[in-house]
C-alpha cells in the first residue's frame, strides 16, 4: 500500500482535506457510497454492511492507494487507486466517488490530482483505467480534464435492479500525456503535493 510522507499526512485546499484512508473511515465510507447518486454510479452490488466495505478493501489482493476527502471532520469524497498484479503491474484501476452534497465543488478534482499523481510520480504506471456509465456525464467530463479517453462502450455491461447499464471503458496513458500534454502533465503534478507531503511506498511494486 502507498502512504504519505511521515512528516506529513493531510494535504488541504481551501475548505477540503486530502488523507490516507484509514480502517476507521469504512463506516463513513459505507454510508457514502449508500447514497442514491453514488449508489447509481456503481456497476457491482452496493455494500451491505461497513464490514463488508472493509472485507472487500482488505481482500484486494494488489498495491493500493486509498485517500478520502473531507470537510472538517466529515468524509465527502473516496479515491481508490488498485494495482493489476504480474503481467498487468504497470497499469492501475481506478474507483472515485463524492458525497452528493458536496458536488460541483472542486472535489473530485482535488482527488484526481493527487491519484493520478501518485500514479505517475510514484507508482510509475503507465496506464490507468476505469469503467463508468454513460450517462455520467459529470464524472466522463471530470476525467477527460485528466487525460483519459473512451476507448470503448460496452452495451448491457451489468444490471443495476430492474435494468441493464451500458458503459464505457477509459483509459489514460502516462506517455501519451507526457507527449501532448494536457491539463495535468508531470510538470504540473508538483502542485498537489508540497516538498514536505512526497508519497512514499510502504510495500513492493
Amino acid at each position: 500500500m502507498l502512504s504519505f510522507g511521515r512528516d506529513q499526512t493531510t494535504l488541504r485546499q481551501d475548505k477540503y482535506a486530502i488523507r490516507q484512508r484509514e480502517n476507521s473511515d469504512s463506516q463513513a465510507i459505507y454510508e457514502l457510497l449508500n447514497q442514491p447518486l453514488c449508489r447509481q454510479g456503481m456497476l457491482s452490488d452496493a455494500f451491505n454492511s461497513a464490514a463488508h466495505f472493509q472485507s472487500w478493501v482488505d481482500n484486494i489482493d494488489t498495491n493500493k492507494f486509498n485517500i478520502v476527502a473531507t470537510h472538517e471532520t466529515v468524509i465527502v469524497g473516496f479515491a481508490g487507486l488498485f494495482v493489476y498484479p504480474e503481467n498487468r503491474k504497470h497499469v492501475g484501476w481506478l474507483a472515485l466517488f463524492v458525497h452528493e452534497e458536496f458536488h460541483n465543488r472542486g472535489i473530485g478534482a482535488l482527488l484526481m490530482r493527487v491519484v493520478i499523481a501518485a500514479a505517475d510520480r510514484v507508482l510509475k504506471l503507465r496506464r490507468v483505467e476505469l469503467t463508468v456509465i454513460c450517462e455520467n456525464h459529470r464524472a466522463i467530463d471530470l476525467y477527460r480534464r485528466f487525460g483519459f479517453e473512451i476507448e470503448g462502450r460496452h452495451d448491457c455491461f451489468a444490471r443495476r435492479a430492474d435494468e441493464f447499464v451500458d458503459v464505457y471503458t477509459m483509459s489514460r496513458i502516462a506517455e501519451k500525456m507526457s507527449r501532448v500534454g494536457g491539463d495535468f502533465t508531470r510538470r504540473k503534478q508538483a502542485a498537489a503535493f508540497d516538498s514536505n507531503s512526497e508519497l512514499q511506498t510502504s510495500a513492493p511494486l
